[in-house]
């Protein structure tokens, strides 16, 4: 019941759905997941890896059994390590499909609005567009649009009137 109880405290705000005050954003959810990796992956591997029995009163099974008690502690290491990481990489998956759902709603969500009111950023960008299809650049369009003649200042500088 222990492990239950502190896996559902470790998923919930990972993966819950129910309303919050504040959500985590999805990269936060999943730099918390990876954040518990590590220690899953170090036990895992450290019981797989093992040498000598960790438990002694498993040194000794009934000769019925036919086990191979220091084989048994690896093999549980290696069930440890990936019962730890398959998890881990499944919820992982599930976060990343919850955000590109996400983008999609905001997407269209973003088009409904523009189809309603009509894109303001898209027409001064178009707009924008259509100026320097007209011939001018923009450092020959900014004095002028400032209310500053475009030869303003030709006179002081040789390079810019022609002479030289």
């Amino acid at each position: 019941v222990h492990f239950l109880a502190v896996g559902l405290l470790f998923f919930w705000p990972i993966m819950g759905i129910d309303p919050a005050p504040r959500k985590p954003s999805y990269v936060m959810k999943m730099l918390e997941l990876f954040a518990g990796m590590p220690f899953h992956a170090f036990f895992g591997v450290a019981v797989m890896m093992s040498s000598t029995l960790f438990v002694d009163s498993f040194a000794k099974p009934p000769a019925s059994w036919g086990v191979d008690t220091l084989d048994d502690q690896q093999i549980g290491g290696a069930i440890a390590w990936a019962f730890g990481e398959v998890p881990t990489v499944i919820v992982l998956l599930v976060i990343f499909s919850q955000w590109m759902r996400s983008e999609e709603r905001i997407a269209r969500r973003r088009d409904r609005a523009a189809d309603r009111d009509g894109d303001v950023e898209l027409d001064a960008y178009n707009a924008y567009l259509a100026r320097l299809a007209g011939g001018k650049s923009a450092p020959e369009r900014a004095p002028a649009e400032a209310g500053v003649p475009v030869d303003a200042g030709a006179q002081d500088d040789p390079a810019r009137s022609g002479s030289a």
